[in-house]
């Protein structure tokens, strides 16, 4: 694992609102790409919030944060295409370093943070002021055919996704 530096990460490996992600994001970022995520049942750490934390997700903040998010949907999205976009390039990066099993799942995580960047992309477009309604309605239809929307548990956005950017069409 020595190869997934915490110090080469993505120069946007950013949260929306510019705070550094946290480690734990990062693990679970190298473990999805080299190796396999699973739920369990044992409580491996424990995990607290408290108000002298450096980030985290607590206090008066949430409201603040989810308002944030949906007033300015086509910022978010923009926002996470650019990281999905560089977390693409890193892992090509990685994997033309390292041939075999290892590269092979780098290539592939590499795909796979390539079709997030479209959709988010997308979305980002769905959501943009900008846009007539007829462009709007294409754009989701091709996102559908991508399968962006295939459940959730296997990478897409699911019924409320659609449903999330289906309401665009209605403004």
């Amino acid at each position: 694992m020595r190869r997934f530096d915490w110090r080469s990460r993505p120069a946007e490996w950013f949260a929306s609102d510019n705070k550094a992600q946290g480690h734990d994001q990062w693990v679970y970022f190298v473990c999805r790409v080299a190796g396999k995520v699973a739920l369990i049942a044992d409580h491996l750490a424990l995990y607290r919030q408290h108000g002298s934390n450096t980030c985290g997700f607590f206090g008066a903040n949430v409201r603040e944060r989810l308002r944030k998010v949906t007033n300015d949907r086509e910022g978010y999205y923009a926002r996470r295409t650019r990281r999905a976009r560089q977390c693409q390039e890193y892992l090509e990066t990685l994997a033309a370093q390292h041939p075999g099993l290892l590269g092979e799942r780098l290539v592939a995580g590499a795909r796979q943070y390539g079709e997030i960047a479209g959709y988010t992309a997308g979305r980002a477009a769905l959501h943009a002021a900008t846009g007539s309604r007829i462009q709007r309605t294409y754009t989701l239809f091709r996102l559908w055919r991508q399968g962006a929307y295939r459940n959730r548990d296997i990478g897409g956005w699911g019924l409320q996704g659609f449903a999330l950017d289906a309401s665009t069409l209605v403004r």
